[in-house]
């Protein structure tokens, strides 16, 4: 006699056969059981297919996940955008002029850290370019390779070329070394770059699936559905027609029979005990607390704002590092760009830092328990210290408080070369105008 599983025959062994049907049917039905329980994006242009079907709302399963992800860990990266310093006013202004012209302080700041976030890559292209009032700037574009396919050439494993070939075009665009910057976070440049939501994208996934199986739980057990238990099949058969016959909805009465609500079984308490182990293991590889992703029940160890601080900017810190050396090369090569172009106020200085710092009530507690004792010791500069406040601009601040200084002590000198009779006239005349 043949046995069946699922659709493939089994044919039973004869006496005297050895053959185990679990070791060649069984075990490969497992497998392919199993395979859908492992990582399902194995390869990089699957994840960032994924990443951004989801980032775009047209996965079937976990696509507020990921959208989830990227933007929160885009904002914890970005902070309060950028803090750059430099010793001489020309190289400062020059700073403020190429940033703002390109909102690398805003919108655009935003992109690129965005498209890392996706890709776990990001290229700029840097060109010269002539405003509507014929005045010289320097402009940047962002490339995304999820939709160029650009190639990157390179030497002793240093971006060297970029080559892209563009739609419409017989001959592809390269960018030389001097007009781009180009960074990725694989291990190699001939390595595939690593999205940190790559690794949790099954997670994402099994995520939704898990409330999608909750939700078939409780809609299958949350329908009125009576049990009646009777005696005998003619009982049973005389209930059954009474129901018909006075259409019977829920809330009526049914007398005689033992009637009984089924209760659903303990199986959603196990979906929601899955998808706890999901979120548990998404917030440990992204760095986004598991109550910021919406679950704040599973908050329960009341873990201190410190440490929880602490965990969130060990999990970013790689990702503001790339970025501030990002931006400094984005600076630099177009500090080179602009001199060469002759816009205006052009130089080329590298004495400069770019900082993104961190915002948050512990920041705040920092600078004051930790950072002001070290200057208060001379161990620190101020500049140190306002390279960590966020929104400063330390030269523009820095000139404000001399300014607001020297007028303090004009004000203060003239009051002390004045006569005191003089000072009560002004005084008197003040009121009197205030009045007026």
């Amino acid at each position: 006699m043949p046995f069946f599983v699922g659709r493939k025959q089994i044919q039973s062994m004869v006496e005297g056969e050895t053959q185990s049907i679990l070791n060649i049917q069984i075990e490969n039905i497992l497998k392919t059981i199993y395979s859908k329980y492992t990582n399902q994006y194995i390869t990089y242009s699957e994840q960032v297919k994924a990443i951004y079907d989801g980032y775009q709302s047209k996965k079937a399963y976990g696509s507020a996940m990921i959208a989830d992800i990227i933007d929160k860990r885009v904002n914890l990266i970005v902070s309060e955008g950028l803090s750059i310093t430099a010793k001489k006013n020309q190289t400062q202004n020059f700073i403020n002029f190429f940033i703002e012209e390109n909102k690398l302080d805003g919108s655009n700041l935003i992109e690129l850290v965005n498209i890392s976030e996706m890709e776990g890559r990001v290229l700029t292209h840097i060109f010269p370019f002539v405003k509507k009032d014929n005045s010289k700037t320097v402009k940047t574009k962002n490339y995304r390779h999820y939709l160029k396919k650009y190639t990157v050439k390179a030497i002793n494993d240093e971006p060297d070329a970029i080559e892209m070939k563009e739609e419409g075009k017989d001959k592809p665009t390269i960018f030389r070394k001097e007009e781009f910057v180009y960074t990725h976070n694989g291990i190699a440049l001939d390595y595939d770059p690593n999205p940190c939501a790559a690794s949790v994208l099954t997670e994402c996934e099994f995520c939704d699936r898990t409330l999608y199986d909750l939700r078939f739980n409780n809609h299958l057990f949350g329908v009125t559905t009576p049990n009646i238990k009777t005696n005998d099949a003619q009982l049973a058969d005389k209930v059954r027609n009474d129901i018909d016959d006075t259409k019977w909805k829920p809330g009526k009465t049914i007398i005689g029979p033992e009637i009984s609500f089924p209760q659903p079984p303990n199986a959603g308490d196990n979906v929601a005990k899955e998808l706890s182990l999901y979120l548990k293991k998404i917030s440990s590889r992204t760095g986004i607390p598991v109550h910021w992703l919406g679950w704040t029940d599973l908050m329960s160890n009341r873990a201190t704002s410190y440490d929880l601080r602490d965990f969130i900017t060990m999990s970013i810190r790689d990702e503001k590092i790339r970025s501030r050396e990002f931006i400094r090369d984005l600076i630099l090569k177009s500090m080179i760009m602009a001199v060469e172009y002759g816009v205006e106020g052009a130089i080329y200085d590298e004495d400069f830092t770019v900082d993104i710092p961190d915002v948050s009530m512990e920041t705040v507690k920092m600078l004051n328990e930790t950072w002001l004792p070290l200057y208060d010791a001379k161990l620190i500069s101020k500049f140190d210290i306002q390279n960590k406040i966020p929104g400063i601009n330390p030269m523009k601040t820095n000139k404000e408080i001399e300014k607001d200084e020297n007028d303090n002590m004009e004000e203060y000198s003239n009051g002390i070369r004045k006569p005191e009779h003089d000072k009560k006239n002004e005084d008197i005349n003040k009121k009197q105008e205030d009045v007026a």
